[in-house]
């Protein structure tokens, strides 16, 4: 009986771990800090193998042609994880211009690979809302949007934010707007050629 609180107690001294494989969240006194805590979370977490990334995903993703698997996998509770933490930015630095929209960024990718299109949609309509003038926050968001309205075979609504992701940042010279303005136009080609035949 005395070994589980001995345990915690360890687990406490040891800072940030916990005994269930999952990190206590501290909070940082800086948006900067809390972030890279939460991106720390993620570099360190170990993506599962994927030999053939279809395997593992619901049969209505797989049988859409639109659906693109993830180059890497985790398990539910790491992606549970990883929302936890950048959510801690959010909801710490709400005012914070340069962290927090990042963080919600990649709250849309792990609510859309955790299976929660609606959270994934929220969270980039939110960054839509309050990029202004960044190109790779605004880019990202309506990529990430699209995609995830994609999943939802919301084809008009993605063909518009494909179109308006090509439209707003065709000039860029940045190599990951440039990345998405071609996938962009690529996947913008095969929901009209869907739709021609």
């Amino acid at each position: 009986m005395r070994l589980i609180p001995l345990a915690f107690a360890v687990a406490a001294l040891l800072g940030g771990c916990s005994l269930f494989g999952r990190e206590t969240i501290p909070d940082f006194p800086t948006a900067r800090e809390q972030y890279q805590f939460a991106d720390s979370i993620y570099s360190r977490t170990r993506p599962l193998p994927v030999e053939n990334p279809h395997e593992h995903w619901r049969v209505t993703d797989v049988e859409s042609p639109y659906f693109e698997p993830p180059l890497t996998r985790y398990r539910q509770r790491d992606y549970q994880q990883f929302i936890e933490a950048f959510e801690r930015v959010v909801n710490r630095f709400p005012d914070d211009t340069e962290f927090t929209p990042i963080a919600m960024v990649r709250l849309g990718e792990f609510h859309h690979l955790a299976g929660d299109p609606f959270m994934a949609a929220s969270r980039y309509n939110q960054v839509l809302d309050i990029c202004g003038d960044d190109e790779v926050l605004s880019a990202a968001a309506l990529y990430g949007l699209a995609r995830v309205q994609m999943s939802q075979q919301q084809f008009t609504e993605a063909q518009h934010c494909y179109q308006l992701l090509i439209e707003r940042h065709r000039d860029s010279q940045n190599p990951r707007i440039i990345d998405l303005v071609g996938r962009a136009a690529q996947h913008l080609a095969q929901i009209q050629y869907q739709f021609s035949r």
